[in-house]
């Protein structure tokens, strides 16, 4: 079962958008962006500890290596270490 929800806004979005991380438990995740045919562009978080609440992380528009990712439609794919059941979201970066 899933054991955290996301969600992003503004989306769609321009320079940056906030990845709000919503967890029922103490767990480790890792959070990436990937384009519309899969592709990695950007890992904002790699096993990054969350505790329950809500936590709120920000995805500046940028890839990995640094420049800016163009306009288009992206996932944020969220995978935690315990198992659950990963979790990914549509946005729309104009």
């Amino acid at each position: 079962p899933q054991s955290f929800a996301l969600e992003a806004y503004p989306n769609p979005f321009t320079d940056a958008a906030s990845i709000t991380i919503t967890s029922s438990h103490d767990d480790r995740l890792t959070i990436t962006i990937v384009d519309a045919l899969g592709r990695v562009v950007r890992r904002i978080a790699v096993n990054e500890d969350i505790r329950p609440g809500t936590q709120t992380i920000v995805w500046d528009g940028t890839t990995d290596a640094g420049t800016a990712a163009p306009a288009g439609r992206y996932f944020i794919t969220a995978q935690a270490e315990s198992g659950a059941s990963p979790a990914m979201i549509p946005v729309m970066k104009k």
